[in-house]
């Protein structure tokens, strides 16, 4: 289904939650507003763009409304132009870069100088990196210098996770936090 090109009540007669197990079934998907809803008071909720910058109005229309603070919610996202200008309109958010290669041109992986020059000209505040970058200390050393917050993607293998929690990244992201919390502590 083309979300873009859906209703929200087409969207919202979808079941989420089948494909997880029968103690899901029935889930519907939640708008932002219903999502920000259920953050409790000093947790943190990361939303994720997946559009342009025609979509920041209602996305701030929807903090505003929450009445969350700007540290409960983090916003990431994958184009770099929507995420300068989100942080641009929206300086007291945290606001990260999603970088994959897949989609950077050519596929080429970018050092940690180029990935910091960009995020730091558009003050981010972190990066949000595919992990088959080749993130060890001595990359994560030049993000975290430039005042950066550095977080990796999805990891589910845990000597994976292992060794980038030894290197000194922020943030794992992955399908199973438990056992991966678990096989680094």
């Amino acid at each position: 289904m083309n979300v873009a090109a859906s209703t929200l009540a087409q969207l919202r007669g979808l079941d989420a939650g089948a494909w997880r197990g029968p103690q899901w079934q029935g889930e519907r998907i939640p708008t932002l507003t219903e999502a920000l809803a259920t953050v409790p008071r000093g947790k943190r909720l990361y939303v994720e763009l997946k559009t342009g910058p025609a979509i920041i109005p209602e996305v701030e229309r929807a903090v505003r409304a929450s009445g969350k603070a700007p540290g409960q919610i983090v916003f990431i996202g994958f184009d770099l132009a929507t995420m300068a200008e989100l942080k641009r309109r929206n300086p007291a958010h945290h606001v990260h870069w999603i970088v994959s290669p897949r989609r950077l041109s050519g596929g080429r992986l970018p050092g940690a100088d180029s990935l910091v020059r960009q995020a730091r000209a558009t003050n981010l505040d972190g990066l949000f990196l595919r992990h088959t970058f080749a993130i060890d200390a001595g990359f994560l050393g030049k993000i975290r210098a430039a005042g950066l917050r550095s977080y990796t993607w999805t990891v589910n293998d845990p000597a994976t996770a292992k060794r980038l929690a030894a290197a000194g990244i922020d943030g794992i992201v992955t399908d199973d936090p438990v056992r991966i919390r678990r096989q680094i502590r």
